[in-house]
């Protein structure tokens, strides 16, 4: 019942009554397991163009930098500018707030490829066959555990010249190196209990009928929010990570290096884009959101709405502009689609789908 019900939620834009009027979007993003060799190289090509192509958001900076500086940004913010106040991370607008750094960025690698079908695989991190393909060396690629888990196979390892130049600034948190670096599955360094999910685990999550709630952040309940179980915060227990968070700490690791405690690039939060890897990471973060708003035919719910009984902190309503975006207003292409959560909410309007939301299946035979 419990694997019926997970094959099911792949299924679930047919359940909506919601009537899309455009045509299905041609970039349709898919498990990572299922990409073909052709594809594979044309996004590994297209994201190295994009480590070279002009930011125009940041002077002497490449475009993928600046996403990840976007990032880096929204973090500064939430830990020290505002400590009782999150921004990205740990509140209703972490969904959204992703949505549109994946939409920036596959936007910015079909227009210098002159392609509209260039989409983000998914790394669906409940699945080792899709975990298996994202590690392969025809990809991603694994760390070394003898040089400190160093990224030496896949096609982003130091000799393709991939590089990390936006350092963090958290020093307790810092991944020192100009490479990548991937612990997966060493968190021997931490004393948080990674938990990572398994198809079973998506049942509770695709339940949850709301999609969140009071007070909008880490505590929010788990039987009322769904963006804070999506993301793997336990308000009972914070030592336990689970879903998004679990993924993060797994694939990056928390290790020992040399006697010192290190971390590996996509587990280092204000600098984990540097890891094109975080891109898959989050587009299957992306997807469960999507499949949760077809399944319960939530397409426009999002809360805090703003309004009276529903309001929440500034910068987390339905209508305001997300941090650190609403920085960059006068670039056209910043605002190209929208800044808001409200403009977040729909994939079609921002020109991609999930090949697996297509299928025409009766899902109720399962």
């Amino acid at each position: 019942m419990l694997y019926s019900l997970f094959l099911s939620f792949y299924v679930y834009f047919i359940c909506s009554s919601f009537t899309l009027t455009s045509a299905i979007p041609s970039r349709q993003r898919k498990d990572i397991k299922f990409l073909t060799s052709d594809e594979k190289e044309q996004y590994v090509n297209a994201v190295h163009l994009l480590k070279l192509e002009p930011s125009p958001f940041h002077e002497d900076m490449s475009f993928y930098d600046s996403l990840v500086l976007l990032h880096q940004e929204a973090v500064k913010y939430e830990q020290t500018e505002l400590p009782d106040y999150n921004i990205a991370h740990g509140t209703s607008v972490f969904p959204p707030f992703h949505r549109k750094l994946l939409s920036l960025y596959e936007d910015k690698l079909n227009e210098i490829t002159g392609r509209n079908d260039i989409a983000i695989p998914f790394w669906d991190w409940t699945d080792p066959e899709s975990t298996e393909a994202l590690l392969a060396d025809d990809f991603m690629g694994r760390g070394d555990p003898e040089q400190c888990y160093k990224v030496t196979t896949g096609r982003f390892n130091e000799a393709s010249g991939w590089t990390v130049d936006v350092k963090s600034y958290n020093e307790e948190h810092m991944c020192p190196w100009t490479y990548l670096a991937r612990g997966t599955g060493d968190v021997s360094a931490t004393i948080l209990e990674v938990i990572m999910a398994t198809k079973q685990d998506l049942d509770p999550l695709m339940a949850v009928s709301r999609y969140d709630c009071e007070p909008w952040d880490d505590m929010a309940s788990l039987n009322c929010s769904f963006r804070n179980m999506l993301e793997g915060y336990d308000p009972q227990d914070h030592i336990k990570q689970r879903m998004h968070n679990a993924a993060h700490w797994w694939v990056g690791g928390k290790f020992y290096c040399e006697d010192d405690k290190s971390q590996g690039t996509v587990g280092t939060l204000d600098i984990s884009p540097a890891d094109p890897l975080f891109f898959s990471l989050h587009a299957f973060v992306d997807f469960l959101w999507a499949a949760w708003q077809r399944r319960h035919n939530h397409m426009g719910e999002y809360f805090p709405t703003g309004t009276e009984g529903h309001r929440g902190p500034a910068g987390l309503n339905l209508d305001d502009e997300l941090y650190p975006y609403l920085n960059y207003k006068d670039n056209l292409e910043m605002m190209k689609r929208g800044i808001t959560p409200r403009d977040m909410l729909f994939v079609y309007n921002l020109d991609y789908t999930y090949s697996t939301l297509e299928r025409r299946v009766d899902f109720d035979s399962l």
